[in-house]
């Protein structure tokens, strides 16, 4: 069922999206298209390098059993960074493409000013534009929430959150504890223990 509401206090955070595919060699080949199909709002980068370290305990013997080509490939990793500098970020690596941003609220709800769905739109079609991608294998979204707790009383916790908690027969700023199981046959189980936890 869609939800058309946009909330006056959204919890979330950080959302993320993922794209996973081969790993291609070509892709740092056409970096340089890419930049610049995005650069309209993404006008801050850079190229990471990353030196991977391994730490072992080798034992008495010494002797590590991995090739050394294997280590020296490993060492480092290279990816490219596009920021538009207002929360919005874009990393390319050799096998995946991250989309990460501060500023959203929603996916794909019409009555929103910035859809999340757009923004992916617009960088993943530029992106496959630009590698013509032979395969995906794995597609991701991923929210980061804060669930903050404003204030103990019922007013302003019910800004933030609909809860199961009967909170209007009951003044949360005089609670010390509340339990909530499905477990239970009916509400009045529940408000039951709520009484005996308020007047302990």
């Amino acid at each position: 069922m869609a939800i058309n509401e946009v909330f006056p206090n959204p919890t979330v955070k950080e959302v993320h999206f993922e794209i996973r595919f081969p790993n291609l060699f070509y892709v740092e080949s056409k970096i340089g298209d890419f930049q610049l199909a995005i650069m309209e709002r993404f006008p801050k980068s850079q190229e990471v390098l990353r030196r991977h370290i391994l730490l072992t305990d080798l034992g008495p013997e010494g002797k590590l059993d991995m090739p050394p080509m294997d280590l020296e490939s490993a060492a480092v990793t290279k990816s490219w960074s596009f920021s538009s500098g207002t929360g919005l970020e874009v990393d390319v690596h050799s096998a995946h493409l991250g989309v990460k941003s501060t500023r959203h609220r929603t996916y794909n709800n019409p009555d929103a000013e910035e859809r999340f769905r757009d923004l992916i739109d617009f960088v993943l079609s530029r992106f496959l534009q630009a590698t013509r991608l032979p395969a995906v294998s794995r597609l991701g979204l991923r929210y980061i929430d804060e669930c903050p707790i404003p204030g103990l009383t019922n007013a302003e916790f019910s800004e933030y959150y609909n809860t199961a908690f009967p909170l209007g027969r009951f003044d949360l700023s005089q609670t010390s504890e509340m339990y909530f199981s499905p477990d239970f046959p009916d509400r009045s189980s529940i408000s039951s223990i709520m009484r005996r936890r308020l007047a302990a």
